[in-house]
């Protein structure tokens, strides 16, 4: 148990899953394509963080981000083993975009090309997804990445880069 008086050592993390529950719960749902089954990887991994009963060394809970991702994932696919189902990964869910002055027209156009982003990432190799993903949906620092998926930091960068090449290739080649 910490040594923390009771009101501080509850406060990392109550910080923690203000910070991120909402990305946990999108990366889950990424992963599995449920959102109870997300919803569910993240309360375990949140119980886990707080049975851990270790704040981060100064405090800084942003530092918890591989290890919850990494956690989360594990339990992900735990689950889909444990079910004998590998669950396709579900395409990139966006935040919803903003209105524009512009009219109804910009507004259909922006929300046709999301769609089609969404579209171009789902075709993207697992491994790439997944780093995209961690990236850009989540923003996680490419050390942040390796630490969750287990991979070097490198090989998130040759991903992320090979990733956006085929991303831009596949946008080119629909826009002529």
């Amino acid at each position: 148990m910490s040594s923390l008086p009771p009101n501080l050592s509850t406060h990392w993390v109550i910080a923690a899953l203000e910070r991120f529950e909402r990305p946990l719960v999108s990366f889950a749902h990424n992963l599995c394509g449920d959102w109870e089954q997300a919803r569910d990887a993240v309360q375990d991994t949140f119980l886990r963080l707080s049975k851990s009963g270790r704040p981060p060394e100064d405090g800084d809970v942003e530092k918890l981000a591989p290890w919850l991702f990494t956690t989360c994932r594990h339990r992900i696919i735990d689950w889909q083993r444990k079910n004998k189902r590998l669950a396709p990964m579900d395409t990139l869910t966006l935040e919803a975009l903003p209105e524009t002055s512009a009219g109804p027209d910009s507004a259909l156009e922006a929300k046709d090309t999301a769609s089609h982003i969404r579209e171009l990432i789902a075709n993207l190799p697992s491994q790439q997804r997944e780093v995209i993903k961690l990236k850009f949906e989540t923003g996680l620092s490419y050390k942040e990445i390796a630490a969750a998926t287990g991979v070097s930091t490198g090989t998130v960068g040759w991903l992320i880069h090979t990733a956006v090449q085929a991303l831009r290739t596949s946008w080119m080649a629909t826009q002529s």
